[in-house]
C-alpha cells in the first residue's frame, strides 16, 4: 500500500494545529508529527498556508458528507440538526473545532480570512441546498 504523504501531512497538520493552535504550529513540527521530512512536505505544497488551505477544503468536504447524511424527520418535518448540541458527534465537533482554531489566525492573515469566509459560504450554500431538497415547503428566507 502506497502512503499518500500529502494526506499524512494533512492529518498531522490537523494534529499540530488542535494541540498547539494555528500560529504556533511550523512547518518542521508538522513534518516532525508526519514522520517525514520537511522538503517532502514542500514537494506537495508551497508552504503553511496551501497546507491550511487543503485542510480546510478536507473539512468542508468532511462536514458536507455529515450535512448530507443528516436527514432526520421530527414531527414530520425534515430539520438539520448537525449542529444541535446533543445531536453532533465527536468527528463533527472535531472539525468544527479546528475550523475555529484556524479562523483565529484570520484576523491576522487575510489569505486565511479568504479561505475560512469561502469555506464559510460553501457550508451554508451546502445547507440551505440540502434542507430546501429535504423540505420543497422551505422559502429562502
Amino acid at each position: 500500500m502506497k502512503i499518500n504523504r500529502a494526506e499524512q501531512t494533512l492529518s498531522a497538520t490537523e494534529k499540530c494545529v488542535m494541540q498547539k493552535g494555528f500560529h504556533n504550529t511550523t512547518v518542521q513540527e508538522i513534518a516532525s508529527m508526519a514522520a517525514i521530512s520537511t522538503g517532502l512536505i514542500y514537494r506537495y505544497f508551497t508552504g503553511k498556508s496551501e497546507i491550511i488551505a487543503a485542510l480546510v477544503s478536507n473539512v468542508v468536504e468532511r462536514l458536507q458528507q455529515k450535512i448530507q447524511a443528516d436527514n432526520i424527520l421530527e414531527d414530520d418535518s425534515p430539520r438539520l440538526t448537525l449542529f444541535a448540541r446533543d445531536k453532533v458527534n465527536d468527528d463533527a465537533w472535531d472539525s468544527i473545532a479546528l475550523m475555529l482554531a484556524i479562523s483565529a489566525e484570520s484576523s491576522r492573515n487575510g489569505h486565511i480570512q479568504h479561505i475560512i469566509s469561502h469555506a464559510h459560504l460553501t457550508l451554508q450554500d451546502y445547507a440551505f441546498s440540502h434542507f430546501r431538497a429535504l423540505n420543497t415547503n422551505a422559502r429562502d428566507s
